[in-house]
């Protein structure tokens, strides 16, 4: 099955190559289509009964080498106004394919523009921006993942411009998400929302979307200080998608970032919060009964600090830094049912990121995890990624 996907994928890519070196020779013309990308490699190594992400790991100590994953983006300007852009993601070594994002953008003035097709939400640091050089540590944050779900795409329309200098919006309109199925009711992610992941589970990703119940994302970002930047998002809609008769389980993100730059020293951080309205009627969906632990949180928080250094050796720079994340995916559940401390975690991580070049990386690190059930879990991190 993977072989009859990837040849296709290759053969395409090769299409498109070949027609932007076709435009680019041209006579009187410029570079019309271009190809970007990015990648990682990730060697992981755990000890205890879960890897710092999560992930039981069978006897209590293993590791695991794996292309983590490998992009390829498309963009074309049609003329100055008109513009495509897409990826293709192939995460954990071809293992699972999807489109990123894909869509058309039409840029009217400096104050509006107007993206359709699938979209990645404009929520938090690393949704939209996730390259592996644009973070110091191997692994994605915890906070970005389990409380926002990166990488997070949907369906929809959205606008898009600078309202003064140095001050950006974004408002989305796209399709909500799916709290008992998610990604297209595929069986690989037929998961909905869970008590250890939150809301992840109800991505859809434009794959056969449902689309009866829609949301509003939008996000303010202000960047008119050099090395400051302050952002927020906020997203709301509702989930059940009609699926659940009589129910109206509504999803509201809310979230804040900072990151300061002063000198050598790099400090960023996150805070997001999750209310989700009738987990009652959604866990009597899901079969999960009354007392039970495995309820969806009613409630979900998490929030990250990072504090780094860049050391600049000639066209070199090596990066030490240190980040303390805390979550809970179910920090308040309906009554009835009772909360799994074991989704109660802080994360430890510190290491350091090197540069040979901006756009290429190699990272190492060291992760501790404990969790509400005094649960430690440690983990060693080797990474390497680019982007161009």
């Amino acid at each position: 099955m993977l072989k009859k996907w990837v040849w296709p994928f290759f053969a395409l890519m090769f299409v498109f190559v070949s027609s932007g070196w076709a435009m680019e020779m041209e006579p009187g013309e410029g570079s019309q289509t271009k190809i970007y990308g990015y990648g990682e490699l990730h060697y992981n190594d755990y000890e205890g009964t879960q890897s710092v992400s999560g992930r039981p790991q069978g006897g209590g100590v293993g590791a695991k080498l794996e292309l983590h994953r490998f992009v390829i983006g498309i963009g074309h300007d049609f003329n100055d106004w008109i513009s495509f852009r897409g990826e293709i993601d192939l995460e954990h070594a071809f293992r699972e394919p999807y489109v990123e994002y894909a869509y058309i953008e039409f840029r009217l003035n400096q104050a509006l523009a107007i993206r359709t097709g699938s979209l990645l939400l404009p929520v938090g640091f690393m949704n939209e921006v996730h390259e592996p050089p644009t973070f110091y540590s191997v692994e994605r944050p915890d906070v970005e993942a389990r409380v926002i779900p990166t990488t997070w795409p949907e369906g929809g329309i959205g606008f898009l411009g600078n309202v003064v200098p140095g001050l950006r919006y974004k408002v989305y309109i796209v399709s909500g998400l799916d709290a008992q199925a998610g990604f297209g009711g595929t069986a690989n992610f037929a998961t909905g929302f869970s008590a250890s992941n939150g809301i992840r589970g109800g991505r859809n990703k434009a794959a056969d979307a449902p689309a009866q119940d829609k949301a509003v994302v939008g996000r303010l970002e202000y960047t008119g200080i050099p090395g400051l930047k302050l952002g927020t998002s906020a997203y709301r809609g509702e989930a059940d998608q009609g699926k659940i008769p009589g129910a109206d389980v509504a999803v509201l993100l809310l979230e804040a970032d900072a990151q300061i730059r002063f000198g050598g020293f790099e400090v960023r951080g996150v805070y997001a919060q999750i209310d989700i309205d009738d987990v009652a009627a959604l866990n009597a969906a899901k079969g999960i009964a009354a007392g039970s632990s495995a309820s969806v949180g009613e409630q979900i928080y998490g929030w990250y600090a990072e504090l780094a250094y860049h050391l600049v050796l000639g066209n070199h720079e090596l990066v030490p830094f240190v980040r303390h994340e805390q979550f809970n995916t179910q920090d308040a559940v309906p009554t009835g049912f009772t909360a799994d401390p074991a989704n109660d975690v802080t994360v430890w991580t510190g290491g350091l990121a090197y540069f040979p070049h901006p756009q290429v990386v190699a990272k190492a690190d060291f992760q501790g995890r404990e969790d509400g059930t005094n649960d430690h879990s440690r983990q060693f991190n080797l990474g390497i990624g680019w982007m161009f």
